[in-house]
């Protein structure tokens, strides 16, 4: 297996608005897409209920991700239970092919990885890999099937 195409580093917070606020003004980011509730599927039923907001920095993007309810613990045992928080939470890799993300998946499975959170909206597929006992954090994979879906319509800025 070939080393991954990470183009995705995600932060997890529990005030999305003061998060984005902290990045643009340390950051000097002009501006985040900041998408609707988003509902990701549980393998143990159920869905995680999260809010991001999205910025491409040259070929990588940045996701600030809060999570909402429903089983959001792999984003919300990050954060402190008290006060405001704002913590790396994974990168993304992105396989080339559908073939090479089922492939990675089982992969880590084959580690001992338990997968958490698996989506197929039929043009992108995602899954979210509990890597903390090997890398500190969990890691996601996706395929998209066409690079337009990366940058949504170009509701996504690019700095």
């Amino acid at each position: 297996m070939h080393a991954p195409d990470i183009f995705q580093t995600a932060y997890v917070t529990n005030d999305l608005l003061k998060a984005v606020e902290i990045f643009k003004e340390n950051l000097s980011i002009p501006d985040f897409y900041i998408g609707g509730d988003h509902h990701v599927p549980h393998v143990k039923g159920g869905t995680a209920i999260i809010q991001s907001a999205i910025v491409w920095s040259g070929t990588v993007q940045l996701e600030i991700i809060q999570p909402k309810g429903g089983r959001d613990e792999i984003y919300r045992d990050a954060l402190p239970k008290e006060g405001f928080g704002l913590v790396f939470h994974h990168f993304c890799a992105r396989a080339p092919t559908i073939e090479a993300f089922e492939a990675r998946k089982a992969d880590f499975i084959r580690q001992g990885c338990e997968i958490v959170l698996d989506y197929d909206a039929g043009f992108i597929r995602a899954f979210y890999a509990d890597t903390r006992h090997l890398l500190g954090h969990p890691t996601e994979y996706v395929w998209i099937e066409s690079d337009d879906m990366l940058t949504m319509n170009g509701k996504i800025p690019r700095f």
